[in-house]
């Protein structure tokens, strides 16, 4: 199992079976979320939006990049 620095156990088992999108959190400073927010306004996308696209877009690059390289 893991471990939050909390101690609070993080709850892995099932998750590969949800049909909905999962909360994660964490904290940033408020300048730093409202630069967030003013982006996310730009593109016309909540902050919500703009952050997930955030996390995963960087992800399908690494992805199709290494699928590249085989």
């Amino acid at each position: 199992m893991n471990h939050l620095k909390t101690g609070r156990v993080i709850q892995l088992e099932g998750l590969e079976f949800a049909t909905h999108k999962e909360t994660i959190g964490f904290k940033y400073d408020a300048g730093t979320k409202i630069q967030l927010a003013e982006e996310a306004n730009l593109y016309g996308l909540t902050l919500s939006e703009y952050v997930d696209t955030i996390l995963i877009l960087p992800r399908d690059i690494i992805k199709q990049s290494s699928r590249k390289q085989k």
